[in-house]
């Protein structure tokens, strides 16, 4: 018997505050639909051009690493990783209280890895091992995903933007927070907008579709001092200004120190979907990157500290209701294809969840590693079971067809574990994927619209995300829990407003 249980329907329209359609339909059937906004805001700069090799670049990091030592530093080379899915199995091995952060299961994550500092506490920090990488890498020990940072130091990123692809992020954060008793709390909140490839500073003619695969230097310290020391250090090198981008921790978001009762950071760069498959694996596994973490062999003396990152604003416009009419099309073939064939049921609506970083860490709230460059939503079924012949229907706007995002997704996974394993996406799973349920001539828009469903078996089922029973998925008792994303407007520096 199929069970349909998700046929609800969300209408949001941003400036009139009325709720548009978004259809969760799980067959148990997830119609999904989210209507954003468009708008425009480029303020980037053109740079002029100049492109290192990776021995050219190794060269230029010696220099400079050699120039900061020469200037009273200690210098200390971690290992840029990329936190791949199969990174999420060791944790959840572990049973990691976070899980696997509410993960992107198409969009790696670059991390630091460093060695600790004496003094440094770390007890309270997850450690992962090289589970890939370098035979050498995969023989030391884990490290730890954040540390602790001295209100006098540095971490300095000398590498490549990723390759073409749909999209980049590079975002520093305040991974723990304490309270005055001592509590901590994975906060895991953004301290400012992500760098991207619409206001990065790279050797360019501007564009977001000119960023990728371009030299670029990342600076990330609290302390104005060591960032002027660092750009000395980078003009001795001979590494240009112009794509040089500062990650400014603000004392008003961040409190610093190798104390227990310090905050813990840690910098987290995203990668979507790179278009050609050598490129990638090459990119994730030997990623043309070099980080440092420098931290001065005499305390530097306080100076002014940087003021909270003032946010671009994400605005709102309701520009897809002109698709209104094609969803409802499509919702009404998706019912009068699976009635027939067992019982439906309707789900709960699904629910903006807007994640605003400075406001996790000053409320000590859990932000899951927001991204401003990212508009969410959730679904979590309730009392629903999953196993059998039971699936999901999800249906929904193709936002990046609609020129409303440059990609956008629909992610499946669990929520007590916090883990997403099943990803159907803009670019390369909803295109056509609405042609099974109307035909062109009844629906003209179709093209602009997807359907895709959520199976414990994909087999003879196309346009088919696919759930295992195992530890990297969900529980025959568990219903999945579904999240939306969309990233980033044509020719906009951040996401959507979700309020």
């Amino acid at each position: 018997m199929i069970i349909r249980s998700a046929a609800t329907k969300l209408f949001q329209c941003y400036s009139l505050k009325k709720r548009l359609k978004q259809f969760i339909l799980f067959l148990e059937l997830i119609i999904s639909c989210s209507i954003f906004p468009f708008f425009t805001n480029n303020d980037r700069k053109n740079v002029s051009l100049r492109s290192y090799t990776g021995v050219e670049r190794q060269q230029v990091a010696d220099v400079f690493v050699d120039k900061m030592r020469d200037d009273g530093y200690d210098v200390q080379e971690g290992i840029y990783y990329h936190f791949l899915l199969s990174d999420c199995v060791e944790l959840l091995k572990e049973k990691s209280p976070d899980g696997c952060y509410g993960n992107n299961p198409t969009s790696p994550y670059g991390i630091y890895a460093f060695d600790s500092l004496a003094g440094e506490y770390v007890d309270d920090i997850p450690s992962l091992k090289f589970n890939h990488g370098t035979e050498e890498q995969k023989r030391l020990p884990p490290f730890k995903l954040a540390h602790r940072i001295r209100e006098d130091e540095a971490y300095v990123y000398i590498g490549k933007t990723p390759p073409k692809s749909a999209y980049f992020g590079f975002t520093h954060y305040t991974y723990m927070t304490h309270d005055r008793n001592g509590t901590s709390t994975t906060v895991f909140g953004s301290l400012s907008d992500t760098i991207n490839p619409s206001n990065i500073q790279v050797d360019s003619d501007g564009s977001f579709d000119d960023a990728f695969d371009k030299d670029v230097v990342i600076i990330t310290t609290p302390h104005r001092g060591v960032y002027s020391d660092i750009q000395k250090a980078l003009d001795y090198a001979g590494v240009p200004s112009d794509i040089r981008n500062l990650q400014e921790i603000p004392s008003s978001l961040f409190k610093a120190g190798l104390g227990k009762e310090s905050d813990v950071l840690t910098n987290l760069n995203r990668v979507a979907l790179i278009k050609d498959e050598a490129e990638a694996y090459s990119f994730l596994h030997s990623p043309p990157a070099l980080v440092f973490r420098l931290t001065p062999r005499e305390p530097k003396e306080a100076t002014i500290p940087y003021r909270r990152p003032k946010r671009v604003k994400q605005r709102q416009y309701p520009t897809e209701f002109r698709l209104e009419k094609s969803l409802d099309e499509l919702e009404e073939a998706v019912f009068d294809r699976y009635s027939p064939m067992g019982t439906v049921t309707a789900m709960n609506e699904t629910q903006e969840f807007p994640l605003k970083g400075q406001q996790c860490i000053l409320l000590n709230l859990p932000c899951y590693g927001d991204n401003s460059d990212a508009a969410y939503f959730i679904n979590v079924p309730q009392n629903r079971t999953f196993n059998g012949d039971q699936f999901f229907v999800i249906i929904g706007v193709n936002h990046h067809e609609s020129i409303n995002a440059r990609y956008s997704h629909v992610v499946a996974g669990s929520y007590s574990k916090y883990i997403a394993v099943a990803e159907f996406n803009s670019i390369e799973h909803m295109p056509k994927s609405s042609y099974p349920y109307i035909s062109e001539a009844n629906v003209p828009k179709r093209d602009m619209l997807y359907a895709a469903t959520l199976r414990r078996d994909c087999t003879g089922h196309e346009f088919c995300m696919e759930m295992p029973y195992d530890l990297m998925g969900v529980d025959p008792d568990e219903s999945p829990t579904f999240v939306f994303r969309a990233y980033m407007a044509e020719n906009s520096t951040v996401g959507h407003d979700t309020d």
